[in-house]
């Protein structure tokens, strides 16, 4: 049996494929990231795998008691249709060659500004996961581009629903908002979605939570901005 965490930036994703993992659910890691940074299909570009053989050595590597699980980013499926010479023709054909059967587990961050502002600052500070404090950035972000990644993360939100309905897949919902507070109920739905019997486990990871003073101020500044050009269009906002 395989599942697709199918995700955007920014949206607990870590956090939730880590406690999966501590459940017996497979081993969902981001094995498509094309950054050869992350270890994933990025790095293992020079083995001249096809993208689907690749999937496939990797299914047969990280499989766990008959359960495959995966994190797909919206955007990596650019890199993916391009890579190797390949001929896949659009977003749908890659994911139903690479995952014909797989269980779609949808997660998203309902508070848009806070997944934006989120976003802005990973990029700023090169800090994505695994640090028990963010630092500040060295350099002034501005509000274009905050407001620059909040539309790209929810066009890739967008992208994702017309291609899940695409492709047929009616897709399991989870929310940042109830994985950050009940961890033990979001878990425990989806290991009965994907019909994996076991106990509990939810001690949350350490993950880069943003919860300082620099975020928090980001935050307040891009919503003071969101309202001034809100006001100067008349009320249409951006």
């Amino acid at each position: 049996m395989d599942y697709v965490v199918a995700t955007v930036p920014r949206t607990g994703s870590t956090m939730l494929c880590s406690l999966l993992a501590r459940n017996g659910a497979g081993r969902p890691a981001e094995h498509l990231n094309p950054d050869p940074a992350a270890g994933g299909f990025g790095a293992a570009d020079g083995s001249g795998l096809s993208a689907e053989a690749y999937v496939e050595s990797v299914r047969r590597r990280e499989r766990v008691g008959g359960i495959f699980g995966t994190k797909v980013m919206v955007h990596w499926l650019d890199a993916i249709r391009g890579s190797r010479g390949g001929t896949v023709a659009d977003d749908a054909e890659v994911l139903v060659r690479l995952f014909p059967d797989a269980i779609y587990l949808r997660l998203r961050r309902l508070d848009a500004v806070g997944m934006a502002v989120s976003h802005t600052m990973a990029l700023a500070t090169g800090e994505w996961r695994g640090a028990r404090r963010s630092h500040p950035p060295d350099r002034e972000i501005t509000m274009d581009e905050v407001d620059a990644n909040r539309r790209w993360l929810l066009a890739c939100e967008e992208r994702w629903t017309e291609l899940l309905a695409e492709i047929g897949a009616v897709p399991y919902e989870i929310t940042y908002e109830a994985l950050s507070v009940r961890p033990d109920d979001v878990v425990a739905g989806i290991l009965d979605h994907i019909g994996h019997d076991g106990p509990i486990i939810t001690t949350v990871p350490e993950t880069t939570v943003q919860r300082g003073r620099a975020a928090s101020d980001l935050r307040a500044r891009y919503e003071s901005w969101l309202d001034a050009e809100s006001s100067d269009a008349g009320g249409e906002g951006r």
